[in-house]
């Protein structure tokens, strides 16, 4: 019971924040609020997945990238892991705003 209550708790979380983004003047607003809430449930677990792995891929290159003083490659990598959006908002859906994956630091 305990993790079905945290697993609809983030849910409902991940689905907040783009409809407090969302300008609820019309339906059309609605519809994009609800379906940015929707595409973040999808993305951002895909998200996460892609930023742990680069992060843990850019730990294990740091370790033979410091001996060789380039470091700064294996932090660009994890950075670009952690970079871009985390949840599709309503902008994202209306076209006013580009959706990014991923931002070269």
């Amino acid at each position: 019971m305990k993790k079905l209550f945290a697993i609809l708790t983030l849910c409902f979380s991940l689905m907040i924040v783009p409809l407090t983004e969302a300008r609820a003047e019309g339906a059309a607003d609605i519809g994009y609020a609800v379906g940015s809430g929707f595409g973040t449930l999808m993305y951002t677990p895909l998200k996460l997945a892609s930023a742990v792995f680069m992060g843990v891929t850019g730990g294990i290159s740091l370790m033979g990238t410091v001996l060789a003083g380039a470091e700064q490659h294996s932090i660009d990598f994890v950075k670009l892991g952690m970079s871009g959006d985390w949840w599709v908002a309503p902008d994202h859906l209306s076209g006013d705003r580009q959706f990014h994956f991923m931002e070269s630091p």
